[in-house]
């Protein structure tokens, strides 16, 4: 059990005789361990040496230093002179010290030196600070502190940033955008808030605040408590826990031909969601969520609002109604949204309409011209529009029939509020449940812009006739923004309610018994020092990462280098155990295969589940975990997650597969990534008795496919897939593999060993259909030569068309990513069809 395992390691830096006896005392209560008395445990282990010579709280905190502050967080809320002292986390805290009495009564025949004692405490300390596991940290998480902020206090999650860190994802960095000025909000109402911003590209990028746009730095998932994604285009990249805010209406997304190509990969991969409404955008999101359920009841809140700190004082000196807008529809449908309306109200001089005056990237349209009350363009950061609105006094909050119909509400809602201006709102939900007495409605005719007008002119006519009442009115929308809907607060409750969501969606997603073995293996082929100390620093920064507690990492060795491995390990305080194996002869030339060194594993090592590793993978926290939950929801023989590929040159983390493997791509190998992926597969323990010994002669790098195809084609049983993003393939990493045996004769192997039974089944069996491994380069030629013979002519010219407008906008503007969308579904669509 990896719980507690760094403890122990540091605790074998202390050369001394007396520390065996306290570490035997330590390893007989871990040997215990049942999950339910996790913080007993932690007492015992962590706190029972300073109250066996009652170590007063006041000497333990001033051994710590002033760079170790989460070990100082740690100690301030959990250890106390007695329980008297206890005013927060009562619960824990005793139970706590329930354990710090039971290894009291344990060890008091334990004898130790005034010299071992402190080297002991600064352990605990330094344990506490730099090597605590990740499922210590998130149990952590159940500890809060309360803090003033403004005049209203939050319990703020105990964590390795003080209030918290935070990552907010532009996916069109540098283009200005709906996104990015709710992006500047967050920033300034997370600055208010006092909790740390990280502005970020879908890709990890940081931003600069100022323009959004990104530099040459790559953000560290480590330092983030959770990531904020803004839009349904952005997939999980960052080995990190991901709000996804739910914004959009169903029939946003749904008009997209990719919705089922890519998008809903993208709301599975988030782990939450921040929810405002009750109707149409929670209902679909839990109809995507039937694909990979978790809870949503306690889901926290998010909307496109402002810092209380923006919030300005009414004006209804000189009353115009106030609408600022893209236009995009004019775009699309060749008319704006409420064309019939503005030109009504246009034509009284009552309005100012705002918005672009060109758009570029729309190829030189004006979506205002034609309109006498349109005023300028205002700036896209976010704030300058309060002013404008705050002129005008009263603000049209006109929802789009998409927005009505899903319960969503136009962000002219919360800019009115805080600009201190009279809302005249459409007939909206969300607006009638919040706002019922401080704005004024209307019933939105589509049918009838005429009637539509009237409404508006009859509520206008109001304000200019009954100002005091009318700013009575403002002032109990502010009052309502202010309780419910200030950003910065909006965000602290986030942070407040955080514990509670990751445990929620723990629940539904992690593994329900983590007593199981996960064997890990790694078949280290490599003689040369420092290339062994690169590739093991890898493996066992995997190994660390992971929230799953039971894992042991196994590596398969060669005599040559066992003192240059048992020397890393230990100054990596690694608990890993390593295997000494005739990897290579006498030349140094591999003579045994990687399958048979797996294979010698497993037959000396009890376990439940198995993985092989590579160096050129990277696990997120919840790899193991999440595999684990997903063998047992589905009684599979073993389970595949999602995978990202990170690219040498530009460190792109881009999804690479996010999907199924049907019979066909797993037989034909053609997945040529995941063939240096082992890691993405997980299989049980009773997968033994379907692979035999003599296979994995044969077998040098490819043991995960063979395991695969002889399990779900051969022998017809259940892999199941994650739906988890929750591995990267590390394109800027090598880790050679099929040195003895090449890799088309295993695939060789491998497609031999099921070709009956594919074709039994009407799924090939004869003639692989993508296969670059095992074929010679005129087959390939001859294949390429095949496959742009089948293409269609008017799917061909689609194609070219979007590559042409990409190319023509850039890829990085919203026009851009949309077309090469486009281009990557027709193309995928082709080469799944075909292959």
């Amino acid at each position: 059990m990896r719980l507690y395992s760094s403890y122990f390691t540091l605790l074998n830096r202390i050369m001394n005789k007396e520390i065996e006896a306290y570490k035997s005392v330590l390893r007989h209560a871990v040997e215990k361990y049942t999950s339910d008395a996790y913080w007993e445990l932690f007492g015992y282990v962590y706190f029972g040496i300073f109250a066996l010579k009652k170590t007063e709280r006041l000497v333990v905190l001033n051994l710590i230093s002033d760079n170790q502050h989460y070990a100082k967080e740690i100690f301030s809320a959990l250890y106390f002179d007695d329980k008297v002292s206890v005013s927060d986390n009562r619960d824990i805290v005793y139970k706590i010290i329930n354990g710090q009495e039971r290894f009291v009564a344990d060890a008091s025949d334990l004898l130790l030196s005034e010299d071992v004692l402190i080297q002991i405490y600064k352990t605990v300390i330094m344990c506490f600070n730099e090597y605590l596991s990740k499922y210590d940290e998130c149990q952590l998480m159940k500890i809060y502190k309360n803090e003033m902020v403004g005049k209203e206090n939050y319990r703020i999650p105990l964590n390795h940033a003080g209030r918290m860190s935070i990552g907010v994802i532009n996916p069109w960095p540098g283009d200005w955008s709906a996104e990015s000025e709710v992006i500047a909000r967050i920033n300034r109402s997370a600055k208010d808030a006092g909790i740390k911003c990280t502005l970020l590209s879908d890709w990890g990028h940081i931003l600069r605040e100022n323009d959004q746009k990104k530099t040459k730095e790559f953000v560290d998932a480590t330092d983030l408590d959770f990531v904020l994604t803004t839009h349904y285009l952005t997939p999980k990249s960052l080995d990190s826990y991901y709000y996804h805010t739910l914004w959009n209406p169903p029939e946003i997304p749904l008009n997209l031909g990719e919705y089922n190509q890519y998008i809903t990969n993208n709301y599975l991969m988030n782990d939450d969601y921040l929810i405002y409404d009750t109707g149409g955008m929670r209902n679909h999101l839990m109809t995507i969520l039937m694909n990979k359920p978790r809870s949503i009841e306690d889901a926290s809140m998010l909307t496109t609002s402002f810092p209380e700190s923006s919030m300005l004082d009414s004006k209804l000196e000189d009353p115009k109604m106030f609408y600022c807008g893209m236009n995009w529809d004019k775009l699309v449908n060749h008319q704006t949204r409420h064309e019939g309306l503005f030109k009504l109200l246009d034509e009284t001089g009552k309005i100012k309409f705002f918005g672009p005056d060109v758009v570029k990237s729309w190829g030189g349209m004006k979506p205002w011209e034609g309109y006498r009350c349109y005023q300028y363009p205002i700036p896209w950061d976010g704030f300058s529009i309060l002013k404008e609105i705050n002129t005008c006094g009263v603000c049209l909050v006109i929802s789009s029939d998409v927005h009505r119909r899903a319960g969503a509400v136009t962000t002219r809602a919360y800019e009115a509020c805080a600009a201190g201006a009279v809302m005249i709102s459409d007939n909206n939900e969300f607006m009638q449940k919040y706002f019922a007495d401080a704005a004024l409605f209307i019933y939105y005719n589509r049918n009838d812009p005429q009637d539509t007008f009237r409404q508006i002119m009859e509520k206008y006519n109001w304000i200019i006739n009954h100002r005091q009442e009318a700013l009575a009115m403002v002032n109990r929308a502010q009052q309502i923004f202010r309780e419910k809907f200030a950003l910065d607060k909006q965000l602290l409750n986030i942070v407040s309610n955080h514990t509670k969501r990751f445990f929620s969606i723990a629940k539904d997603l992690f593994a329900k018994d983590d007593s199981k073995q996960v064997l890990v293996t790694y078949v280290l082929n490599s003689v040369e020092k420092n290339d062994i100390e690169e590739k093991l620093d890898i493996v066992i920064k995997n190994i660390n990462r992971q929230y799953y507690i039971n894992i042991k990492l196994v590596i398969a060795i060669d005599r040559s280098q066992e003192r240059c491995v048992k020397e890393y390990l230990f100054t990596q305080d690694s608990d890993a155990e390593y295997e000494v194996m005739e990897l290579f002869d006498k030349k140094g030339i591999r003579c045994m295969t990687d399958g048979q060194a797996i294979r010698k594993i497993q037959k000396s090592h009890a376990y439940d589940y198995y993985v092989n590793m590579s160096a050129r993978e990277i696990w997120f926290y919840d790899h193991i975990t999440t595999l684990v939950r997903t063998i047992e929801d589905e009684g599979s023989y073993g389970a595949y997650s999602g995978r990202a590929f990170l690219d040498r040159g530009d460190r792109y983390t881009r999804t690479d597969w996010f999907n199924v493997y049907s019979d066909a791509e797993l037989s034909s190998m053609s997945d040529i990534r995941v063939v240096e992926c082992p890691g993405e597969f997980m299989f049980t323990k009773a997968t033994e008795e379907y692979m035999p010994d003599y296979i994995f002669d044969s077998l040098d790098g490819l043991e995960h496919y063979a395991y695969a195809n002889i399990l779900q084609i051969k022998n017809d049983l259940v892999l199941s897939f994650s739906k988890r993003m929750t591995a990267i393939y590390n394109g800027a990493v090598s880790d050679d593999r099929n040195t003895v045996v090449d890799r088309g004769m295993q695939v060789r192997l491998i497609q031999d060993m099921v070709r009956f039974e594919l074709k039994m089944r009407k799924k090939g069996g004869e003639n692989f259909t993508f296969n670059p491994m095992g074929q010679s380069y005129p087959d390939i030629m001859l294949m390429i030569k095949d496959a742009f013979l089948k293409v269609p002519m008017k799917r061909w010219v689609k194609y070219r068309w979007h590559v042409a407008v990409v190319r023509l906008f850039g890829s990085s503007t919203k026009i851009g990513q949309r077309h090469m969308v486009k281009a990557q579904t027709i193309k995928n669509t082709f080469f799944e069809n075909w292959s």
